[in-house]
């Protein structure tokens, strides 16, 4: 009689409810390839072709820019996979300090998405800034 009774207080519980958690399918994802690879450029004069390697068809084109404003564009091109050039005709007088691509696959949505590829002068082997 010194012993305390027997705990009763899950006697009348319900038994417990076994819980199966389905896991849902692993998503492949698929890793696309960078647009443009392999840029490169070369000045002749004030004429500045760049020429790249595009892995699928896009609409591309580049503007160059000095002090935020834009001082050369090239019209946008629809251009197919392989390696293409583009050429910039520049002015003695604006010389830009920084060039983007602005590179659009089609099937791509039209809205505010940030579509450009924006290079300064230290990340593309370009002499932009060079010239006075």
């Amino acid at each position: 009689p010194d012993a305390p009774p027997e705990d009763d207080s899950l006697k009348f519980a319900p038994p417990p409810v076994e819980v199966i958690v389905e896991k849902p399918p692993e998503t492949v994802t698929k890793k696309v390839a960078a647009l443009l690879r392999k840029v490169r450029s070369k000045l002749k004069g004030t004429r500045l072709t760049i020429s790249f390697t595009l892995a699928r068809k896009a609409k591309v084109a580049i503007v160059a820019r000095r002090g935020g404003k834009v001082v050369a564009r090239t019209p946008a091109r629809n251009l197919k996979p392989g390696r293409r050039s583009l050429t910039l005709q520049l002015d003695r007088k604006r010389w830009p300090n920084k060039l983007a691509f602005s590179a659009r696959e089609p099937g791509q949505g039209g809205g505010n998405e940030d579509d450009s590829v924006t290079t300064g002068s230290a990340s593309v082997p370009l002499s932009v800034g060079s010239r006075r």
